[in-house]
C-alpha cells in the first residue's frame, strides 16, 4: 500500500495518476494537458537484456567503440570499464549464476531465461539493501503486474517450466520455487517490451513496470520510443486531462481480424476500440485502398457492397467518385514499387524521422 501511495506521488509530479477501472484494472490517466510530441513520462527499465545479433554493451546499450567481453562468463560485453563497474553488483550474481550450470545446459540459456535470472537477482539486491529502491524501481511493481497465466496454453505453461527449472538451478535461491518461475514468465511474456532502435530494428528486451499499466488501443494518443535502453512516452496528438494515456502494442497497419489475432496471441485480450468496433470493415479496406484524385477530397476508394468482381466498381468513401478495381489494380502496380523504395530509403537511414517540439 505504501508503495501504491509512493508511486501515485511520482506520477503526480508527471502530471499523472493510476486509476482502476473494470474490466481493464489498472489505467493511466493524464492530470494535465500534453502536447502532440511532448514527453508523458521517461523510464529505465527494471531489468533488460541484448538480444541483437551484434555485441551491446548491458549497460548502455550501446555499440559504440570496441567492445569487451566479460572473462568469466563469456556471454556480457561493455563499451567500458565505467559501465562495467555500474553492472557490476548485478552481472557478478548474474554471471555466477551462469557458471553454476553445465556446458550443456549454457546452451540452453536464452534471453528470456537471463532476463528472469536478473529479475530476481535484482530483487534480492534490492530486499537487501545493496541497491535502492525508488518509487517507480521496485519489485512490487514487478509483483503488480498482470501475468494472465490462467488463460495460457498448457503447452506454453510446459514451455516455461523447463525454462524455470534452469533459473531455479542458476539461482538456488531458498524462497524461489517452480511455480514462482513460471509465474514470472508469464508476466514477462505479456508485459516485457521489445527495444528498439531509430529503424525499429530489435536491440533487446526489457520490463518497465509503470509502462506496463498502459493500456493498448488501436487508435493510441501516444507512442513508447526509445533512447538506447531508456522508454520515453510521447504525446501523438493532443492527450488533454482526464484523458486516458493510451498506446499500441500492436502493428497498426494490419486489418482488424490480424490486429485481433495478434492481441489475443500475445496478451489475451480483444480490443474494443473504435477502431474495431465502430470504423473497422471501412478501415480494413482504407489501409490498402488508393485515394482518391478528386479536387481538394481527402477520401478512399472502398469496395461497399462486399463482394468482388473483374469488373467491381470502387466507390470513394468520401465524394463518391466511381472508378473499376481493374483500375486500382494498375494504379498500385505503379505504387508498390515506389512503397518499396521508400521503406528501404528510411530503414538504410537516408530519411531520419524525429519529433520537432
Amino acid at each position: 500500500m505504501e508503495d501504491d501511495v509512493e508511486l501515485q506521488r511520482f506520477l503526480e509530479a508527471e502530471g499523472l495518476t493510476i486509476k482502476t477501472i473494470l474490466p481493464k484494472r489498472r489505467c493511466l490517466f493524464a492530470t494535465r494537458d500534453f502536447i502532440p510530441g511532448e514527453v508523458i513520462m521517461r523510464e529505465e527499465p527494471y531489468v533488460c537484456i541484448p538480444t541483437s545479433s551484434n555485441p551491446l554493451c548491458q549497460q548502455c546499450f550501446k555499440s559504440d567503440g570496441a567492445l569487451s567481453k566479460c572473462a568469466s562468463c563469456n556471454i556480457v560485453w561493455y563499451c567500458g570499464v565505467e559501465c562495467q563497474r555500474l553492472d557490476w553488483k548485478l552481472h557478478k550474481l548474474e554471471c555466477r549464476a551462469i557458471s553454476r550450470l553445465e556446458k550443456k545446459w549454457q546452451e540452453l540459456v536464452t534471453p528470456e531465461i537471463r532476463l528472469l535470472v536478473k529479475l530476481f537477482i535484482r530483487r534480492k539486491l534490492q530486499r537487501d539493501k545493496v541497491i535502492p529502491t525508488t518509487p517507480i524501481d521496485n519489485f512490487n511493481l514487478v509483483e503488480a503486474m498482470i501475468d494472465h497465466q490462467y488463460k495460457m496454453e498448457m503447452k506454453k505453461l510446459v514451455a516455461y517450466a523447463m525454462k524455470a527449472e534452469i533459473v531455479t538451478r542458476m539461482l538456488q535461491q531458498p524462497d524461489l520455487d517452480l511455480d514462482k518461475a513460471v509465474n514470472n514468465f508469464c508476466k514477462v511474456s505479456c508485459n516485457a517490451n521489445a527495444i528498439v532502435d531509430i529503424a525499429m530494428e530489435p536491440l533487446g528486451i526489457g520490463l518497465y513496470p509503470v509502462m506496463s499499466i498502459i493500456n493498448h488501443s488501436c487508435l493510441p494518443n501516444a507512442i513508447l520510443v526509445f533512447e538506447g535502453k531508456l522508454a520515453v512516452l510521447r504525446a501523438l496528438v493532443p492527450v488533454e486531462k482526464g484523458d486516458e494515456v493510451l498506446i499500441s502494442y500492436i502493428d497498426l497497419g494490419r486489418t482488424t481480424r490480424h490486429r485481433q489475432h495478434d492481441l489475443n496471441a500475445k496478451y489475451h485480450f480483444t480490443c474494443t476500440c473504435p477502431h474495431c468496433c465502430k470504423f473497422a470493415e471501412i478501415n480494413d479496406q482504407i489501409l490498402d485502398a488508393l485515394r482518391c484524385k478528386r479536387g481538394k477530397c481527402d477520401g478512399f476508394f472502398v469496395n461497399k457492397d462486399r463482394f468482388y468482381s473483374h469488373d467491381q466498381k470502387l466507390e470513394c468513401n468520401k465524394c463518391g467518385l466511381v472508378k473499376t478495381l481493374e483500375a486500382e489494380r494498375r494504379a498500385k502496380g505503379k505504387i508498390d514499387p515506389l512503397c518499396d523504395k521508400g521503406k528501404s530509403e528510411f530503414f538504410s537511414g537516408s530519411i531520419l524521422l524525429h519529433f520537432v517540439l
